[in-house]
């Protein structure tokens, strides 16, 4: 809409997505869960073998802990940019959460 003022981006806006993805990823990095329905990367191969169930969600917890402290890294620098406008920091900080996400979930899907 033009004329209309972007509320700017704040810490919690760009840091949370990616946070919440690394706290996710740790304790399936330290393989903690066991096979289940909810939580972890559920395909019929992983349900099926419990050694394949840990490798694939060992690797999708260290890319979730990898790629989410990347992108919360990233974002900080985004946030206190003065060459992007509010509009172009709240899709890339979207983006990198985004990214950390299928970085998650492709480790663990690699990793079958």
């Amino acid at each position: 809409m033009v004329g209309r003022s972007q509320k700017p981006v704040g810490l919690f806006q760009a840091l949370t997505l990616p946070a919440l993805i690394a706290v996710v990823g740790l304790p399936m990095a330290f393989q903690l869960i066991p096979p289940n329905a909810f939580y972890g990367v559920r395909t019929s191969e992983t349900l099926a073998s419990v050694e394949i169930w840990y490798r694939s969600n060992f690797w999708s917890g260290v890319a979730a802990l990898l790629v989410g402290l990347l992108a919360v890294g990233a974002n900080l620098f985004v946030v206190r940019s003065t060459k992007l406008s509010e509009r172009q920091k709240s899709w890339v900080t979207l983006g990198t959460g985004l990214m950390a996400a299928v970085a998650m979930a492709g480790a663990g899907l690699m990793a079958i």
